[in-house]
């Protein structure tokens, strides 16, 4: 149990630290790209190798390349972080489709028939959350709401 411990405190700033100086070839460019300066990325650097206790990059003055280890690590680090991206991006667009709102207006004929706009709107909400249409708005309201240009769909 302690080292799986030990492997939950690997660190994102890190992983992402380490990620951008293989992408992009040195400490300089994933500084920039990072926003952080070269000290603060080389202290990231050197804090995830303590923690994974192997080299992960090999330096000279000249330039950076990644260890034996450092391109296994890199592999697995791009997908968990294109995972972890991806996921909250993910979390961040169903929780605004739950949010929002959609005003669709269309005239009384279009709404009887076969498959109305409401029962669109009805399959929506089966898939996207909550959603309470109002289903008869007097002609003058659907005008003022197309003039006000406040609707989604209109009919």
């Amino acid at each position: 149990m302690d080292s799986v411990n030990r492997w939950m405190r690997l660190d994102l700033r890190r992983i992402r630290s380490f990620r951008a100086v293989a992408e992009h070839g040195g400490f300089r460019a994933a500084s920039e790209v990072l926003g952080i300066s070269q000290p603060t990325l080389s202290a990231h650097i050197a804090e995830l190798e303590r923690e994974l206790r192997v080299a992960l990059l090999s330096r000279n003055t000249r330039r950076v390349c990644l260890t034996r280890m450092g391109e296994r690590f890199l592999n697995r680090a791009r997908r968990a972080l294109d995972d972890l991206e991806l996921a909250a991006l993910e979390i961040r667009d169903e929780a605004a489709m739950q949010r929002g709102r959609v005003v669709l207006v269309c005239t009384p004929t279009l709404a009887t028939h076969a498959i109305s706009p409401f029962e669109l709107l009805s399959l929506y909400v089966g898939v996207h959350g909550d959603l309470h249409p109002k289903r008869h708005l007097p002609r003058n309201q659907r005008a003022h709401l197309r003039r006000r240009r406040a609707l989604d769909i209109s009919a």
